[in-house]
C-alpha cells in the first residue's frame, strides 16, 4: 500500500491500496474529489448505488427495460419495478370537445358537446333536466316582488274541452303550451245540442288555475249565440280548469255573466286562455 500525503496541507492526495481491513480509512483525512469514479471498483451495468436498512452500501439493479426505479419507503433500498398500469385512454377528442367516459379505463370527446370557455354548445339531441330542476336566472337582476328565477317546465300538448252539463259536440279542439307555470290554451268548441242552464263555462283545461291566477280568456270569434252581445269577455272560472265567459249588451258599458245563457245548440266560440297555475 501506498499513501500520497500534501504536506501543505496534511490531507492524503492519493492512495494505492494493495488491502485495506474496513473502516481503516476516515473520510476526513481523504481531499475532496480525491478518488475519481475510474479508481472506484467495478461494478454490474445499470446498477445504481443506494444504502440499506443498516447504512452500508448496495447496488441496486439493473432493472429491465421499461421498468422504473421505485421507492419502497423507509428501511429498504429502492428497486426497479414494472410501471403501473397506463390510465383511461382518450379517443375521438378535438379542439374543445368535452370529455366523457365510455367504459373501464376509456374516455371519449364528444364532437356533438364543445365548450370554448364562453359557451356550452350542444349539437344535436337534447338537454334533459331532472325533475324539479332548471335553468336558474339567479344571476340577473330582479324585481322588487321576485319570488323564483328558476325556469322548471315546458310542456305542449292537447285536451278536450267541455261545456257543463250535458252536451254533443261538432268541434271539441283544444291545444296548450306550459312554460313554467303560465299556461296558454287555444280552443275551438262547436255544440251540436245542449240541454243545461247556466251554460257560460267551458271547462277541460289542462291544469287548474292557482289561488291568485285569474287570467285572461279572449275570444277570437263566435257564432250563433243564445242571445245578441256587443262582445264576450272571459276568464278564469274557478280552481277547477274552467274558463267562463261574460257578455257586453249593444249599446251596454258593463260585461255581466248574468240572465240569458250564452251558450246553445249550434253554438261555436273559438277563443284563447293564458293564467297562472299553482
Amino acid at each position: 500500500m501506498a499513501i500520497t500525503i500534501d504536506g501543505a496541507t496534511n490531507t492524503v492526495t492519493g492512495l494505492s491500496v494493495g488491502g485495506l481491513p474496513d473502516d481503516t480509512v476516515d473520510s476526513g483525512t481523504l481531499a475532496d474529489n480525491s478518488i475519481t469514479l475510474a479508481k472506484m471498483a467495478g461494478g454490474t451495468d445499470g446498477q445504481i448505488i443506494t444504502y440499506d436498512a443498516s447504512g452500508d452500501p448496495v447496488a441496486v439493479g439493473p432493472g429491465t427495460d421499461g421498468q422504473i426505479l421505485t421507492s419502497t419507503g423507509a428501511g429498504s433500498p429502492p428497486a426497479f419495478e414494472d410501471a403501473a398500469a397506463s390510465g383511461a385512454t382518450l379517443s375521438g377528442s378535438t379542439d374543445n370537445t368535452v370529455v366523457t367516459v365510455t367504459g373501464s379505463n376509456a374516455m371519449q370527446g364528444e364532437a356533438n358537446l364543445t365548450f370554448d370557455g364562453n359557451d356550452l354548445t350542444l349539437g344535436s339531441g337534447n338537454l334533459i333536466i331532472a325533475s324539479g330542476h332548471g335553468i336558474d336566472f339567479s344571476a340577473t337582476s330582479d324585481g322588487g316582488g321576485m319570488q323564483s328565477e328558476l325556469l322548471d317546465d315546458y310542456e305542449e300538448g292537447t285536451f278536450t274541452p267541455v261545456v257543463d252539463g250535458d252536451a254533443t259536440y261538432t268541434r271539441q279542439v283544444g291545444r296548450y303550451i306550459k312554460i313554467g307555470r303560465v299556461v296558454t290554451v287555444v280552443c275551438s268548441i262547436g255544440i251540436n245540442a245542449i240541454n243545461t242552464s247556466q251554460r257560460i263555462y267551458v271547462g277541460g283545461l289542462p291544469y287548474s288555475a292557482s289561488s291568485n291566477g285569474w287570467g285572461a280568456a279572449t275570444p277570437a270569434a263566435f257564432y250563433d249565440l243564445n242571445q245578441s252581445v256587443a262582445a264576450l269577455l272571459g276568464g278564469v272560472a274557478d280552481f277547477g280548469g274552467r274558463c267562463y265567459f261574460n257578455k257586453i249588451m249593444a249599446g251596454g258599458v258593463t260585461s255581466s255573466s248574468n240572465g240569458p245563457d250564452i251558450l246553445k245548440s249550434s253554438t261555436r266560440v273559438d277563443f284563447e286562455v293564458t293564467y297562472l297555475m299553482n
